[in-house]
């Protein structure tokens, strides 16, 4: 698992903020005896293991609770074997900008920025397994298409040059 914000995992440490002021806490209370303190320690040693049971459920939950603060500010990216979890995606829209600035042609491979986009976006597409559907927006009609294959992308002529 990858991270947009890698920097902000540093903040993990504060989980340990509520151990620390617990402690803090366990240290701060007296004793003091006196004659009606019998009847009271008898009823919290009754009480005594739910008691502990639910400050530790507690302190557990706050804990947790600034780790996934901490997590989600630094918004993870799944993928590998995390990302398998997701599946495959049920519909891809595809917005095909056809402008002129997509008809420039790369001094490199001689072929159109659009070309290239659409090549990339076709493997991408194949190599993701074929959703259940695929659908072409383009620029000038801005009308949906749907496609049968990512193969179709480059061969329908929505995708040509305006």
């Amino acid at each position: 698992m990858t991270f947009l914000e890698p920097f902000l995992l540093w903040g993990l440490p504060l989980a340990a903020t509520p151990v620390i002021i617990h402690l803090i806490n366990l240290r701060r209370h007296r004793k003091v005896e006196w004659g009606a303190m019998q009847f009271l320690l008898q009823a919290t040693r009754q009480r005594k293991g739910h008691t502990r049971l639910r400050h530790f459920l507690i302190l557990a939950m706050r804990v947790l609770a600034i780790i996934a603060l901490v997590v989600m500010i630094s918004r993870p990216m799944s993928g590998r074997w995390f990302g398998w979890l997701a599946g495959r995606p049920d519909t891809i829209l595809v917005l095909l900008d056809r402008s002129a600035s997509m008809s420039q042609q790369d001094a490199q491979s001689n072929q159109s920025k659009r070309s290239q986009a659409l090549l990339q976006l076709s493997a991408a597409i194949q190599q993701a397994g074929m959703p259940k559907h695929l659908a072409l927006i383009d620029s000038r009609t801005l009308q949906p298409q749907q496609l049968e294959s990512a193969a179709a992308l480059l061969e329908i002529p929505a995708t040509s040059a305006t």
